[in-house]
């Protein structure tokens, strides 16, 4: 009996899936049934595979599946596929030191479905690799993307790279010193269709939410953009993010209020109670950062604490801020409303420190 033809395919691929590299390659050659399962899973995540024997990765999924025809044997073998295709996750948070120009560049084209690229602090990663992933297929197939702490990548290349992504879902661009306001706007442009799946954006300690002088009141600026446009985002961390204001927070607020569930604002110096008291109507929200926005009074904190009625974690300054800590000792001990239709009261945890940290 051929379990392949008995059980479910996600049954047989989630039992395949606890294999070893070399139990699974030979799952491929058992039969078709066996193959179709395997295969993916061989190939969805290659560097989990070879050790960061990167010169073997690119050497295997550049070669070409074959079938030999059953009645003329003698024929030349049929051209099926490159395991390049199956390839779905590159994660180099590990790997930063081996991330580099040339292997990008010779890697992306091979892997036209990939969904998820994580790139963190890499050494030789520039706008050359970005450049190439936009022109490459796996642009329009990509939902989610880490470009973290990739100091050598600039606007030039990130705006082309958002132009060619049709699907990204997670985005996160934390420590990107050298991208401005400008790549915001190319990523919220009201006619892109990242607008409309885009649910969590990640700016910590980026450039990219900075407001030109030009532009004071930042009614043009992409972190506006951003809110206006990406109405689905549910997770959104801009500490540290010098262009958000009371005005923003209320934009927040009446845009996203709907759908958000985590907000990071922490060294947000410009915050004070009155932006706070608008986060108030986000009944959804779940988790927020305000350490280190020292216009944060406690009159601000109840407010969103008694109007947010699905929160449940709260950082705050390691010395408090402007908040007292009896208002904070109150918040935790005491029990909240829930809100409409559940059942029992709802506890606050108050964490010191930042969501970041």
């Amino acid at each position: 009996m051929d379990p392949c033809t008995v059980f479910p395919a996600e049954l047989m691929s989630s039992v395949l899936s606890f294999l070893p590299h070399g139990s699974l390659h030979s799952s491929t050659l058992v039969s078709l049934n066996w193959n179709t399962v395997a295969t993916p899973l061989l190939w969805s995540s290659p560097w989990t595979r070879y050790n960061a024997s990167w010169s073997k990765i690119l050497r295997a999924i550049t070669v070409t599946a074959t079938a030999t025809s059953v009645d003329n044997p003698s024929d030349p073998p049929k051209p099926l596929h490159t395991y390049g295709t199956y390839v779905k996750h590159l994660n180099f948070s590990q790997l930063y030191y081996i991330v580099n120009d040339p292997l990008i560049e010779s890697l992306a084209p091979l892997c036209p479905n990939l969904t998820t690229l994580v790139i963190d602090s890499p050494k030789q990663f520039s706008d050359s690799s970005l450049l190439t992933l936009a022109c490459t297929p796996c642009a329009g197939s990509l939902r989610h993307v880490v470009l973290r702490s990739c100091t050598r990548v600039t606007d030039t290349s990130l705006v082309a790279f958002l132009h060619n992504t049709t699907r990204l879902e997670r985005l996160e661009l934390t420590h990107g010193t050298r991208i401005t306001d400008a790549s915001l706007r190319a990523l919220a442009r009201i006619d892109a269709r990242n607008v409309r799946t885009l649910s969590e954006f990640d700016a910590n300690f980026a450039h990219i939410v900075r407001v030109s002088s030009e532009d004071e009141a930042g009614e043009g600026s992409g972190l506006v953009a951003l809110v206006d446009n990406c109405t689905g985002i549910s997770r959104l961390q801009l500490a540290q993010c010098g262009a958000v204001t009371d005005m923003i927070l209320a934009r927040i607020a009446r845009r996203l209020g709907g759908k958000l569930r985590t907000l990071n604002v922490s060294g947000c110096g410009a915050l004070t109670d009155r932006g706070l008291r608008s986060l108030a109507g986000c009944h959804v929200l779940e988790k927020l950062d305000i350490s280190r926005c020292r216009g944060v009074l406690d009159g601000g904190v109840l407010a969103v604490v008694e109007g947010c009625v699905r929160l449940t974690c709260i950082w705050v300054s390691d010395d408090y801020g402007g908040i007292s800590r009896d208002c904070l000792r109150g918040i935790e001990d005491s029990m909240w409303n829930a809100g409409e239709g559940e059942k029992g009261g709802r506890k606050v945890k108050v964490v010191r420190g930042s969501m970041a940290a």
